[in-house]
């Protein structure tokens, strides 16, 4: 029975089954980019619409506002601690703990831990404490008016291995 077919009709038959197929898949995908598809279904509409009374016609998709229904989920809510700022308003610093940790007074805390560890090492005394304390002060000026000298000089008298009066650590600064 398949030798009554020739080459010829096979190929012909393949390629109309082929553009059948084609045809078929891209109606589905682009149905609605399709031309000749949309000018049927707009004829079939107004074909609808005129068979109906001029009372019960829906509105039309493109007249009015897009979207005038509200959604049903609704708008996306951002995750808790953002917001929303302007270009203006965005800046960058350090979290609070780490600020504390730079600047003028950590600097001078770490030059004073210093001078404890080479006096600890050297067996050093009193005098030679204040004699490094001096040079110290020397690298670190104004430090007599800086805010938060009070807590510095709290560090001293705690953690220095002698014992120092409240005079004796403020005169270190002047």
């Amino acid at each position: 029975m398949l030798n009554q077919f020739s080459w010829l009709q096979f190929f012909l038959c393949a390629l109309a089954g082929g553009l059948l197929w084609q045809l078929l898949i891209f109606v589905v995908y682009f149905k609605g980019n399709f031309p000749l598809y949309r000018s049927v279904v707009l004829f079939q509409n107004s074909a609808k619409e005129k068979l109906r009374p001029a009372d019960h016609r829906p509105p039309r998709p493109d007249s009015g506002p897009q979207n005038s229904a509200p959604e049903v989920m609704g708008g996306s809510r951002p995750s808790p601690g953002l917001s929303r700022l302007s270009l203006s308003e965005v800046s960058f610093s350090l979290p609070q703990g780490k600020q504390d940790q730079q600047g003028l007074i950590p600097d001078l805390l770490q030059e004073i831990k210093k001078v404890f560890k080479t006096l600890s090492n050297q067996d050093g005394t009193k005098s030679d404490f204040l004699k490094a304390m001096e040079q110290a002060a020397a690298e670190f000026p104004g430090m007599a008016s800086h805010p938060q000298i009070s807590s510095v000089n709290a560090f001293l008298i705690e953690h220095a291995p002698f014992l120092l009066s409240s005079q004796e650590v403020e005169g270190i600064w002047e």
